[in-house]
Formats: C-alpha cells, sequence, structure tokens
C-alpha cells in the first residue's frame, strides 16, 4: 500500500460492512487496449463485500502515461491537488477519477466493473480498525493526511461455510434481510478495541437469526497489516 500525504485512499467505515481502496503494487488487471509499454506496476485495490454477502476484489492496473481516468481508461495514478482548503481537487481523488468503479459515499459498495473478482465465497462480514502511532486502537483516520498517524491497519473477517449458507438458505443465496442480520449481529468495531475483541463479546448465536446449528459454524479472523514509509 502506498502511503504518501499526496496519495488518496478511501477507508469507509460505515454500520455494517466497511470497505477500502487504495494504490498498491499488487496483482492485476488491464484491459486488452492497453499496451505493454504503458502498463505500470502499480494498481487500484479495493475489498468490499458484495450483495451476496461474498468478498470481492478490485485489483484494476494503471497505466504509466499520465492519462486521467475515466476516458480513457484505466488512467494513471494521481496525485492529490490543493484546492486552497483542507479538501482536495475532486478530480485529484480516487472517487473523482473512478467513480464508476468505487461507487458513491459513503458506503462505496455499489461500484461496478470488470475487474472486481470474488476472492472469498464464505467471507460475509469486513470490518476495520486502525492502530495508530501512539499505540491505540481507532476506528478512523483523518482524510488527506496520508495515513501519518497510522501504524497499521486491522482487519477483521466473518466466515461462514457453503454447507451452513444452505442450512439457511437451501439456495446458498442468503436473502438480505438475513445477510444484514448476520452482519449487525458481528457489532461495529469501537475506539479502542480491536474488531476481534468486540466481536467475542457479541451474541452471535441468538443475535444472528439463522439455526443455531448453522451460526455455531461461524469462523472469525483478524490480522494486522503493518505499514511501510511514510
Amino acid at each position: 500500500m502506498i502511503r504518501r500525504q499526496d496519495v488518496d485512499y478511501i477507508f469507509a467505515k460505515q454500520s455494517g460492512n466497511d470497505t477500502m481502496y487504495f494504490f498498491s503494487e499488487a496483482a492485476k488487471y488491464f484491459d486488452t487496449s492497453v499496451s505493454d509499454a504503458a502498463k505500470s506496476s502499480l494498481a487500484l485495490v479495493g475489498y468490499r463485500i458484495n450483495s451476496s454477502f461474498q468478498l470481492e476484489r478490485l485489483s484494476r492496473g494503471l497505466t504509466w502515461d499520465g492519462q486521467v481516468a475515466p476516458s480513457p481508461s484505466p488512467g494513471s495514478i494521481v496525485f492529490l491537488t490543493p484546492s486552497g482548503s483542507s479538501t482536495p481537487l475532486g478530480a485529484s481523488t480516487i472517487a473523482g477519477n473512478w467513480a464508476t468503479a468505487v461507487g458513491t459515499a459513503p458506503s462505496y459498495s455499489d461500484g461496478a466493473g470488470s475487474d472486481y473478482h470474488v476472492v472469498g465465497d464464505q467471507v460475509y462480514r469486513l470490518e476495520i480498525s486502525f492502530l495508530q502511532t501512539d499505540g491505540t486502537i481507532s476506528t478512523s483516520v483523518t482524510s488527506y493526511k496520508g495515513l501519518q498517524n497510522v501504524s497499521a491497519v486491522i482487519v477483521a473477517l466473518g466466515m461462514l461455510d457453503t454447507t451452513s449458507r444452505r442450512v439457511v438458505a437451501p439456495s446458498g443465496q442468503i436473502p438480505a434481510a438475513t445477510g444484514n442480520q448476520m452482519v449487525t449481529a458481528l457489532p461495529d468495531s469501537a475506539n479502542g478495541s480491536a474488531p476481534l475483541q468486540t466481536w467475542r463479546g457479541s451474541a452471535y448465536l441468538t443475535a444472528s437469526g439463522i439455526p443455531q446449528i448453522a451460526a455455531s459454524q461461524l469462523r472469525i479472523y483478524e490480522r494486522t497489516f503493518y505499514l511501510g514509509g511514510k
């Protein structure tokens, strides 16, 4: 993940599942129209939970040609441009350049594109917190500051296996109302605590509203991703 004060990122914290978008050197997809000479090592990467309650990853390969998205696509990495206030010019942000891909605020969960792919078909819950440089855990970060006060991003996942999903819904497609109740049964993270600590204190077996035989198969995971240079 690129961490600079002049490079944008999106961490959309909200009730329920969170979403995130950032620039990184990572595996990516390029449109067939992009020449090999124009391809860069950078990608716009994102993670979200889709309407089927599965984890999706966006990985859009970017170019070195200096062109700005959305036309021509996919565009190059852009740097935040001051506008005379604390908010940079919209055209220099991820949301301003790749609005179709990342979707609309505040959730940024309704974007579309062929470079979204399911990477976790059992993952239905995504929660993010931030380990700050002073050692405290926060649920938010200061916008447009390049994560300068953040040491690491804490990511927690809630998973329900395919067999248990079919107990909840024989078709395997969890209805929205049921899925949303499953999501809220794993509460949003709180300042001062890692998401897993909050989830372990929840009454998931009863709050999820799904059969206990399925709820008992819930698996929760957490990983701390330490950030590199500033």
